[in-house]
């Protein structure tokens, strides 16, 4: 890797980890206002309540290391598209797109199946 992309990858690696924090700020404030006394009928309250602090503790978990992998995804003759993988999947709250992709998720194979890599020598 050239020092231009160390750089950029640097970048990333930072712009990741900000909306990460922005991601469990907004959450924790969230879940803080949440009234947790719940009514007979109110299981789906509970539950989301229940997600989004298992939300909380998964992005705590990831913050020193929140991806592991990049791989270029370039579709046919479309943009090439970079794809982190981690542990987990996060999407950007505003733009719902993906920051982080589970290493489970199916598009993830491409970074395990060697015979779809393209090595530079």
């Amino acid at each position: 890797m050239d020092e231009k992309e160390f750089l950029r990858e640097k970048e990333k690696l930072k712009s990741v980890c900000e909306k990460l924090e922005k991601e469990e700020k907004e959450l924790n404030e969230s879940l803080l206002k949440t009234n947790l006394h719940y009514e007979k009928d109110s299981y789906v309250k509970a539950h989301l309540d229940y997600l989004g602090h298992k939300k909380l503790i998964d992005l705590k978990n990831i913050k020193g290391k929140p991806y592991f992998a990049r791989i270029d995804f370039k579709p046919n003759d479309e943009k090439k598209e970079e794809l982190y993988i981690g542990k987990l999947s996060i999407l950007d709250s505003e733009s719902q797109k993906p920051i982080i992709i589970d290493w489970r998720a199916p598009i993830s194979n491409l970074y395990y199946d060697r015979s779809c890599r393209k090595i530079k020598l």
